[in-house]
């Protein structure tokens, strides 16, 4: 029944004239309408600490005040329908007290949870972004999260007086780090290995971007940071790493979706990442003919702008 009441409310929420004016229903689907990368606030639909959500096909990825947490879903065994989650953290060492943490480029795109029959505990109307901005994470040097070709992407913007190299991370989850003979740094756990591409860290003196070499230097078997070869300190230095493991596809896909005359689209869909939501309509939901097999799937409704 909980399972229903989701579903009657994407109707609803669809039959609504003044904001899908002239619907066209889509039918359902198996990930037929891709969600965007986007990342999402938590205006309570998420638990205590979590400050937005990037939610990819199998993977999500919290930001929290002092920590980045790349979420992973693997099967297990010969049994497709379930599921195991585990949970790699990169911690700030020593974060600046003047630390403010900020979504950037907002988008059209809005999210609905229905967490009960209870009107009260519904959270309605979350906005999106683009890009999270951790503005002065230590004196002089902030980080943007976004989405490039569906992987996570961190621009380190060293204003002049800056120290990059006093900026370290501490990685939670894993059983070593490693650099790679191509100076990429691998994330080593019983589960997988992650890749950190070597960044590319350039300046922008006059006319010109100036490259300039940068590597990873490891302190223990689990803490890192990022050294900078030669560079002017009296300019900005941009350093830009991925994780090229990732998001290995497009987003969340819906099951239900539609579109009115302005290329708004209205979805419902569910996601296997496990999302710790604020009283959930449902911790698990049955999958497949057998009821003893439950998965950790969520349900949600988003509405998504033309742009």
């Amino acid at each position: 029944m909980k399972y229903t009441f989701i579903a009657c409310w994407l109707f609803f929420f669809l039959a609504q004239v003044p904001l899908l004016p002239q619907a066209k229903y889509h039918g359902t689907n198996s990930g037929g309408y891709a969600l965007p990368l986007l990342f999402e606030e938590n205006r309570g639909q998420l638990g205590e600490g979590i400050l937005f959500k990037g939610q990819g096909r199998d993977n999500t990825v919290f930001f929290m005040k002092d920590r980045v947490i790349l979420q992973f879903t693997r099967k297990t065994g010969q049994d497709t329908t379930k599921l195991q989650y585990y949970n790699i953290s990169i911690v700030f060492l020593n974060p600046s007290g003047k630390l403010t943490i900020s979504g950037k480029k907002k988008s059209a795109s809005r999210a609905n949870y229905y967490l009960s029959n209870n009107p009260e505990e519904w959270v309605e109307d979350v906005p999106s972004f683009s890009e999270i901005l951790y503005k002065n994470i230590q004196d002089g040097i902030d980080i943007i999260y976004r989405f490039e070709k569906n992987k996570l992407k961190s621009d380190i913007i060293v204003h002049p007086g800056g120290d990059v190299r006093q900026f370290r991370y501490r990685v939670e989850g894993v059983d070593s780090l490693r650099i790679n003979n191509d100076s990429s740094l691998a994330f080593i756990s019983r589960y997988d290995t992650i890749r950190e591409r070597i960044p590319l860290a350039y300046q922008l003196l006059g006319n010109d971007t100036c490259d300039v070499n940068i590597k990873y230097q490891l302190f223990d078997n689990n803490s890192y940071s990022m050294i900078p070869g030669k560079y002017d300190n009296n300019e900005t230095l941009y350093i830009d790493p991925e994780f090229s493991t990732f998001f290995g596809g497009p987003g969340t896909g819906a099951n239900a979706s539609a579109m009115n005359e302005w290329g708004e689209v209205a979805v419902l869909g569910g996601t296997n990442s496990f999302v710790p939501l604020k009283n959930p309509v449902q911790n698990s939901v049955v999958i497949g003919p057998d009821s003893g097999k439950k998965g950790e799937a969520d349900l949600f409704i988003a509405k998504f702008g033309a742009d």
